[in-house]
């Protein structure tokens, strides 16, 4: 019963633990502790971990007197829940989705580049911004005329280049695996 809750906390928080009880150095049972209540000390300066428990305050647990097991760990010492995991995937799925949709509506036009042939002092320079402003369509990207000898040149990305599709096809995979289905079946 102890492991199954171990592994349940560890699949719901990213970490499942049990304290080892002795008594004159022999182990005379196994407590479940919940996730919420034990906290993973790293002393990077002195290479040492330990544990500590708000149920048991004041005491130190060394790492020989407790059964730690974690998932998706960064730090080897901690580990994320599978459902914390899973929404952060969900969340960059998300991020991807509405900046693709802003990128395709958009007509794929990133930005543009305006150079003068000719040096242009201030006066010029705000006349041909304001001449630029009132002819570039933000939304298509193109223009009627410019002043004093400019050229307009849009950058564009075709969405490969982009890497919108290889990003949002990673993600529907890595979405489908923590749901346990086949990303060939999509």
């Amino acid at each position: 019963m102890i492991i199954k809750m171990m592994v349940a906390d560890m699949l719901l928080f990213g970490n499942g633990y049990a304290l080892i009880q002795r008594s004159g150095g022999h182990v005379t049972g196994i407590r479940y502790l919940e996730a919420n209540d034990v906290q993973v000390q790293w002393d990077k300066n002195k290479n040492k971990l330990y544990y500590t428990c708000s149920l048991i305050p004041g005491r130190v647990i060394q790492p020989e007197n407790i059964l730690h097991i974690y998932k998706n760990s960064r730090d080897g010492h901690t580990g994320i829940g599978v459902l914390k995991y899973a929404a952060r995937t969900i969340d960059l799925a998300n991020y991807t989705e509405n900046s693709s949709l802003d990128y395709f509506a958009k007509g794929l036009n990133v930005t543009g580049i305006v150079h003068a042939k000719q040096p242009m002092n201030k006066i010029q320079a705000q006349q041909a911004l304001n001449s630029i402003e009132g002819n570039v369509n933000a939304d298509k990207a193109y223009y009627k005329f410019l002043p004093f000898d400019i050229d307009f040149q849009p950058l564009t990305q075709n969405a490969k280049d982009a890497q919108m599709i290889e990003t949002r096809l990673f993600n529907v995979s890595e979405i489908a695996r923590f749901f346990n289905i086949s990303p060939v079946l999509l």
